[in-house]
């Protein structure tokens, strides 16, 4: 499996979780990264990564997205990755601008 911190390790490694997709104002996908092939031995294979990046400008990576059955499924054991069992969008909180939403707009500093 592709891990965008080790493709990416100039990037903290602290993620929002958004399980709706909906949630993005305007975030695209990436097309699907290709998934590993399982190990031998009957393992399933790795999920498909799925990037995202911003609409409006193209800047990207800012976070990820783990596409695979057990995510389909609704399924997922303790030992799955994030984003295996159930929807999860990754956002890198360094990679985005923010506001709390009581603060108002966000500003650039």
């Amino acid at each position: 499996m592709i891990c965008p911190a080790e493709r990416y390790p100039d990037h903290a490694a602290l993620f929002w979780m958004v399980e709706n997709m909906l949630a993005f104002e305007n975030v695209g996908f990436s097309k699907p990264v290709p998934a590993e092939p399982g190990a031998e031995g009957g393992a399933p294979p790795s999920p498909v990564v799925r990037f995202l990046a911003c609409a409006d400008c193209d800047h990207g990576p800012i976070g990820y997205h783990l596409d695979g059955a057990g995510a389909a499924a609704g399924a997922g054991g303790g030992g799955d990755p994030p984003g295996v069992g159930r929807k999860q969008y990754l956002v890198a909180v360094g990679s985005v601008r923010y506001a709390d939403a009581g603060a108002g707009p966000a500003k650039r500093t």
